[in-house]
């Protein structure tokens, strides 16, 4: 058992960015204190604001290039257009194609500072369901959320870490190298179909990190009445049917 000297302690786990550090050096008592009081901000903060980062320097290039055909179709099929001389045409496409730049920019952006929170907000409320329904744990929606949001730890990590490699490669351009090596993707032909690829690519040392963290979190939070082993088990599985589920909604618009 972890004992403390109430005279020295060597890390306080009540402030945010200390409970970022716990997270990774001391992940059962940080997430002891995180369950006794619960916090959420911090982490959820930083992800978006790397990943806004990341996106800003990877500017939509190849993502403009079906936004830019729709709009060529669409003016193209359009009689007032067709009556245009070929100065105006140009000037149209133009001034269409800086509009689809700005609107497909912004629905990145959105995307990512809205759907990030969005996302833990679902994560917390489907392991809460499961935690409360089939163990009886009694964890509370704010420590469910606390627990995912510092569960994230690796994956900030992992973040900034593509942040570092974007920001080494010029704007838009495609990343000679990334993470993929540390994930099973790093061991399959590249001839494979691209979403088992993208399925393999999941299963990487930062997920797998952070289940192991979830796992320590949802056992804290309910009192250890939740083991660490079955704690695991929950999260693997319910990460397991999402991967099955997207890999087989991936599949199947490729095969259109």
């Amino acid at each position: 058992m972890e004992t403390e000297d109430q005279g020295s302690q060597p890390l306080s786990r009540e402030g945010a960015w200390s409970r970022l550090i716990g997270a990774v050096i001391s992940p059962l008592a940080t997430f002891e204190a995180i369950a006794r009081k619960p916090s959420w901000l911090l982490p959820i903060l930083l992800i978006v604001l790397v990943n806004v980062a990341v996106a800003h320097r990877q500017r939509p290039g190849s993502a403009l290039t079906v936004p830019n055909s729709a709009v060529e179709q669409r003016l193209k099929s359009d009689p007032t257009f067709q009556r245009l001389t070929r100065q105006q045409q140009a000037q149209e496409l133009k001034e269409a194609r800086v509009v689809a730049k700005y609107v497909v920019a912004g629905a990145i952006y959105f995307g990512v500072i809205v759907g990030t929170p969005l996302a833990f907000l679902i994560i917390a409320a489907v392991l809460l369901f499961a935690f409360n329904v089939f163990f009886g744990a009694g964890i509370k929606f704010k420590q469910s959320f606390a627990v995912t949001s510092y569960a994230s730890v690796p994956y900030l990590l992992s973040s900034v870490v593509t942040l570092v490699l974007v920001w080494t490669h010029p704007p838009g351009a495609a990343l000679t190298h990334d993470l993929s090596v540390l994930s099973l993707a790093g061991f399959l032909s590249p001839h494979v179909s691209p979403w088992l690829r993208a399925l393999a690519r999941s299963v990487n040392v930062f997920d797998l990190w952070t289940l192991g963290l979830l796992a320590v979190g949802y056992t804290a939070a309910s009192s250890k009445r939740v083991r660490f082993g079955s704690a695991l088990a929950v999260v693997v599985a319910i990460w397991a049917v999402y991967l099955l589920a997207t890999a087989a909604l991936f599949s199947r618009v490729a095969h259109r």
